[in-house]
């Protein structure tokens, strides 16, 4: 969206080009520069604000799975308006110096969080307000410059707010909505066998033939990568309904060797995307998968 009245004018008369990513903002104010799939920290070149040791993960943009056809998720739009500053000037109430993140002013009323200011004469130095209390402004970054009292304090004017002109449940209650799901794809842990190998019962080391496979000892189970998984969880159980996890462990790769003891066990897999909104990374669960586990056979030689 453009920031300034000239932007706006622009927009409305001719097409613009595509600019360049503009810098995020960590939740301190922070400059960083992400995308979905970058991890950036402290001490890195091109993030010279973000302090030693300090991590931003990558953004999560993606959707919970809504469970296609029985969820969807609903969206519209809603028309805002451009509103445009006015210059204020106010002027300090109290000395600043050199790395405060925030100054007192005699008068902020009408400056809120996002606006740029000009702090000093005659060479000004600028700074975004990341918030307002009363007469005290916290900047998103510290001053680089001391400043007595009385100094002015300048909001131009020339920058632009936007104000939704209606709100989103009107909108909707309206029936100006659409719809759309998404269907994550579950595990894939076999075909006509399930993808299990181990020792056989007599022995031999053998890849499952049949839907029902049965090893000695602990075997080696995998799966088929996921669509949109970082790391996988695995699950057994001894019973197939109601389900009783016996056992859970995380993976970042797409086999596991089963810690199982011998019985008839179930197993299920799914997906972890921690590109997903919320605090909940999980995916679909594979079917559950049956093998059985034996106990060793000795034969007595005379």
């Amino acid at each position: 969206m453009p920031t300034d009245t000239t932007g706006v004018s622009a927009a409305r008369s001719s097409f613009l080009n595509f600019g360049a990513e503009p810098e995020s903002k960590t939740a301190e104010g922070i400059n960083v520069t992400t995308n979905e799939m970058d991890t950036v920290s402290g001490g890195d070149p091109s993030h010279t604000g973000l302090p030693p040791g300090q991590v931003v993960n990558a953004a999560k943009i993606d959707l919970w799975d809504s469970d296609w056809a029985g969820g969807r998720y609903y969206w519209t739009v809603v028309p805002v308006s451009a509103v445009a500053d006015q210059q204020l000037t106010t002027s300090l109430a109290a000395p600043a110096v050199v790395g405060d993140t925030t100054i007192t002013v005699s008068n902020a009323t009408g400056i809120v969080a996002g606006d740029s200011l000009q702090i000093g004469s005659p060479a000004a130095e600028i700074a975004v307000v990341q918030s307002v209390a009363s007469n005290v402004i916290t900047l998103a970054s510290g001053l680089t410059s001391a400043h007595a009292l009385g100094d002015p304090v300048v909001r131009p004017s020339g920058g632009v707010k936007y104000r939704d002109a209606e709100l989103t449940q009107d909108a909707c209650a309206s029936g100006r909505r659409l719809t759309f799901a998404k269907s994550s794809d579950p595990v894939v842990t076999g075909q006509i066998a399930p993808f299990a190998s181990g020792l056989s019962p007599n022995g031999k080391l053998v890849a499952a033939s049949t839907a029902k496979p049965r090893f000695y000892g602990q075997p080696l189970v995998a799966w088929q990568p996921a669509s949109g998984a970082d790391q996988y969880e695995v699950q057994w159980s001894k019973k197939r309904y109601p389900w009783q996890t016996a056992g859970s462990q995380l993976t970042w790769g797409t086999s596991m060797t089963l810690p199982l003891t011998p019985g008839t066990w179930y197993y299920r897999v799914r997906g972890l995307d921690y590109l997903m909104t919320g605090s909940k990374p999980q995916m679909s669960w594979s079917d559950a998968v049956r093998l059985v586990v034996t106990k060793p056979r000795f034969r007595v030689v005379r």
